[in-house]
């Protein structure tokens, strides 16, 4: 309730004492408070008589910071200096909306104490660590009180006698907004005072400060992170262009360039002035190019499209000042514009780079700045930078600089040229062929990462309408950190030339006489071929590329033995070799599928089935699965599966492999392509066909080596799965007593009950099926594991097939029990976990048929195994034992059920499961397993005890 007077005379004793008295910083801080607690509360009342006290004390802390200054403790009371001052300005906001008169040297003494105590330059380093961020924001905002309240006084901060003062503001903001411990809010708060020193009136004062200033915002822009705020961004970018926008207005000011003696600065501060000749601006303009050149680098590829939009506009906004700054020169001066068309480069870049941007904003706006560059211009500048990545782009891919963003503007000068491209293509200019060479060399497929595939299984895939051979490709890893999805958008820009750029790759490709494949050469005419071409490709360029790859792919091809001993080390399939294969599937894939249908594609498309099926064999999961899908793509493009396919094709397969696998010898990828084929049928159109192959492959199977032999169990395995497939309940007709009609000698017909009708014929795949069991049953005790295993799980596919045939089935049972019980005391446990398959489909077929072999045989040998496990310690979780171990306690309850053995061996089985399960040195997974073979065989004696 203190009138203004009162309050004046009060405060103006405060301010006397405090300059008066020498008080240590801490006392001198609680009396600011104290001051401005009594202000605020004072200055409530809103009559003239307020507003003179407020100025008063904008006045009188003058002195104050000025004495504050000279003793070195001016930053540690910075922040109540500045609040005070900030509520003095704020009520005189709040009274009235005419400024009072306060004069400038005030002003301009509090702007240059406040602006170096920001920058922390008191008597010791000290001082510069006591600001925090209230110091600092408090600071701030007075600056801009101060800013607001000197516009129209005469001089002002923009005079250029108040030049050293105007430097020290634009220091002290540039200074906050380049350290990064500040908030955003504080950073920001930086930048809207540099924007209001950047004004045009200030345009003399700025052109001495503007290196700085650039390099300032420069240095911010380009050191930009992902977690970088994006306001501070995009109001650094304005800030940046409204500075170079102000100095720009004195371009054309020739008044003030040649100088007329008016409006001089004084005397102390004329060395401050810099003399804007053409030199000046030409260093000037040098410095913005490259400063532009790199801040478009830094962020074109900005994860915020309103930065990447704040740049295009401001990069353009920019090109246009150096643009019309020198057409106003003197027409008749021979002007050098090397800079505008460095500059223009820059532009052209940027537009390049960002037309290829997901935002429509960032996109139209490139779209209509690309249409005011004139064309030629346009034209010449992507030669130059087609030049340009023709000899450079393997080098920045090799250097670890090759990004999205490179390969987008690749993209973009391609697409820029236009019809450029296709005269090239089909001149086959030098130009154009060394372009596509360096495009090439930046291909480097990752051997040792080619293992990591997606190893999808391929019905799944047809099922779920995978993404094909395209997506299998665009996955393979490559070297340098590259992706072939970035090469895949530049095809699809040069694919504009369609024919003439087939044919300009397939120049490029190695003589027949060279040994040698190119992977990567391969790779980018496969993409090319998939895009979508305005030109048709021609049939017989296809075609002959076609016949170049097949003939290259046999070259490739492994001896047999090697393939399945990669079956256990997978590097004897060298790494070339697997890039190749990987390359030149894929290449024949898709070549066949795009080209018509015709004389050309039918005779080539056998040999290319035969080639694929081969290869979809192979033991290495990348190129198997890359010749699948190249089989699964002619399907796609004949509109058939890729059982049909084979259907349709299949007779012409299976001569091919029936007259080759005569010369077996010479001729041993027959049994892989059969194979091949035989996993792919979904119907039993070939069946006849096939099974007379299959009957020779039976007959050739004692006529072997070892590896000769485990081909053909793979065609045997196949057949009789494929056969499982069509015929999945092959069964007698039902047995029933029927009449016979006899003619007697009168000529009537008699009829006789005939007790005992003659037994069925057994289908034609059920007795294939007995007669593989039959020339099989030995090879179970061969000494090579995957022949042993292929013929145990042949064995149990068999007996599956013929279950309901007794006559057939109980034989097979019996004569495959001699050479099956001995694999149970087998060192490969792998051997066992098979021979145990094979046990668990006899107890499932035969029932109780060998419920004395498993109790007289059978289980001693697997009681003694499992007896001496109870006391044994666990393996790895990992381990053959392990999983052998873990099989039994799963199966044998099962069995047991089914053989009428619960019983008998029954409890015996509890006793080991118990003991198992309290062995606690044993592995969890077979305790678990134990547990849970005692829960069944629990609950087969409840339901026994029932019955």
């Amino acid at each position: 309730e203190t009138s203004p007077s009162r309050l004046l005379q009060a405060v103006t004793t405060a301010i006397t004492n405090l300059l008066r008295n020498k008080l240590d910083a801490s006392q001198c801080r609680e009396y600011l408070r104290q001051i401005a607690a009594a202000i605020e509360a004072g200055l409530s009342i809103e009559d003239a008589g307020s507003g003179a006290c407020a100025v008063f004390i904008i006045s009188a802390l003058q002195m104050v910071m000025e004495d504050r200054k000279r003793d070195g403790t001016l930053p540690a009371l910075l922040a109540e200096c500045c609040t005070l001052l900030n509520h003095s300005f704020t009520h005189l906001a709040r009274i009235t909306e005419e400024r009072p008169a306060i004069k400038w040297n005030v002003m301009q003494s509090e702007l240059a104490v406040i602006a170096t105590g920001l920058m922390g330059k008191g008597k010791s380093e000290k001082s510069s660590a006591i600001l925090d961020c209230l110091s600092v924001a408090a600071a701030i905002q007075s600056l801009h009180h101060l800013l607001d309240y000197s516009v129209g006084l005469i001089p002002n901060l923009f005079s250029p006698s108040s030049l050293s003062t105007y430097g020290v503001v634009l220091a002290a903001s540039l200074e906050v907004y380049e350290n990064e411990q500040w908030t955003s809010e504080i950073r920001l708060a930086a930048l809207d005072l540099l924007k209001k020193v950047t004004v045009e009136e200030g345009a003399e004062s700025l052109s001495c400060m503007i290196p700085g200033a650039i390099t300032a915002l420069h240095a911010q822009l380009t050191a930009s992170t992902a977690t970088a705020n994006v306001k501070v961004q995009q109001k650094s970018l304005e800030i940046y262009a409204r500075a170079l926008t102000t100095v720009f207005t004195l371009r054309g000011d020739k008044r003030k360039e040649k100088g007329d003696g008016s409006d001089l600065p004084v005397p102390p501060h004329s060395t401050l002035i810099v003399k804007r000749d053409d030199q000046w601006w030409k260093i000037l303009e040098e410095r913005v190019i490259l400063s532009i050149t790199q801040i478009s680098a830094a962020l074109a590829g900005h994860r915020s499209s309103d930065v990447r939009l704040k740049l295009l506009t401001t990069v353009v906004a920019i090109w246009g000042l150096i643009d019309n700054g020198q057409s106003i020169l003197d027409p008749t001066t021979k002007v050098d514009r090397s800079s505008q068309y460095r500059l223009q480069a820059v532009v052209i870049d940027l537009l390049l780079v960002m037309s290829e941007d997901h935002d429509e904003r960032i996109a139209s706006n490139c779209s209509t700045f690309l249409s005011t560059i004139p064309s030629s211009s346009l034209i010449d500048s992507c030669h130059e930078k087609l030049a340009e990545f023709a000899s450079s782009l393997p080098v920045i891919v090799r250097n670890g600089d090759g990004d999205k963003q490179l390969f987008g503007k690749v993209s973009s000068v391609v697409r820029t040229l236009d019809n450029e491209i296709v005269f090239l293509a089909e001149t086959e200019d030098e130009l154009m062929g060394r372009f596509t060479r360096s495009l090439i060399d930046c291909i480097r497929i990752d051997a040792t990462r080619l293992a990591i595939v997606r190893g999808e299984d391929e019905q799944e895939i047809e099922k779920e309408g995978g993404g094909g051979i395209k997506a299998f490709l665009l996955s393979l890893p490559l070297q340098f950190g590259m992706r072939l999805d970035w090469i895949d958008g530049v095809t699809r820009e040069l694919a504009r030339a369609g024919d003439h750029m087939l044919r300009l790759l397939l120049h490029l490709l190695p003589p027949s006489s060279s040994s040698s494949d190119d992977p990567s050469l391969l790779l980018v005419t496969t993409l090319l071929i998939m895009q979508q071409s305005s030109t048709p490709l021609s049939d017989e360029d296809l075609s002959a590329l076609v016949e170049w790859a097949t003939d290259r792919l046999q070259r490739v091809q492994v001896t047999t033995m090697e393939r399945e001993e990669t079956v256990e080390d997978a590097s004897q399939l060298g790494p070339s070799s697997t890039l190749s294969a990987l390359s030149l599937l894929s290449t024949i894939g898709v070549a066949t599928s795009k080209m018509g249908k015709g004389r050309e594609k039918n005779r080539s498309l056998i040999t290319v089935l035969s080639l694929l099926l081969e290869w979809s064999a192979c033991p290495l999961v990348a190129v198997s699965e890359a010749a699948c899908l190249a089989i699964r793509e002619i399907a796609k493009s004949s509109s058939l599966s890729v059982s049909a396919l084979l259907i349709r094709n299949g007779n012409h397969i299976a001569n091919r492999v029936a007259l080759a696998s005569r010369r077996y010898y010479s001729n041993r990828c027959c049994p892989l392509i059969l194979s091949s084929l035989l996993d792919r049928l979904e119907s039993d159109d070939l069946f006849i066909h096939l099974s007379l192959i299959v009957e020779d492959l039976i007959g050739a199977l004692d006529r072997h080596n070892v590896d000769w032999c485990h081909l053909i169990l793979r065609v045997l395995y196949a057949y009789i799965r494929a056969i499982n497939r069509w015929y999945p309940d092959q069964a007698p007709p039902s047995k029933k007593t029927f009449i016979e009609e006899e003619e007697t000698e009168k000529g009537d017909e008699e009829e006789k009950l005939v007790d005992e009708p003659p037994k069925p014929t057994p289908q034609k795949s059920v007795t294939m099926a007995e007669l593989i069991l039959k020339r099989t049953k030995h090879l179970h005790s061969s000494l090579h594991l995957p022949v042993c295993i292929l013929s145990l799980s042949i064995a149990s596919e068999c007996l599956y097939h013929v279950r309901r045939w007794d006559d057939v089935l109980l034989p097979m049972v019996h004569q495959n029990w001699a050479s099956l019980l001995p694999r149970f005391d087998d060192a490969n446990y792998e051997c066992r976990i098979a021979a145990l398959r094979v046990l668990s489909r006899m107890a499932e077929v035969s029932k109780d048929f060998i419920h004395r072999k498993i109790k007289d045989d059978l289980w001693p040998s697997i009681e003694s195994f499992l007896r001496a496990e109870t006391t044994a310690k666990g393996g790895y979780e990992q381990s053959r034992k392990l999983k052998y171990t873990v099989a039994l306690m799963d199966r044998l309850p099962v069995i047991f059920d089914l053989c009428a053995l619960s019983s008998q061996l029954g409890s015996s089985l509890i006793d080991i499961c118990t003991a198992l399960s309290l062995n606690s040195t044993q592995s969890n997974t077979v305790i678990e397993a134990a547990k849970r073979a005692i829960a069944v065989l629990g609950h087969i004696d409840s339901r026994v005890d029932i019955d």
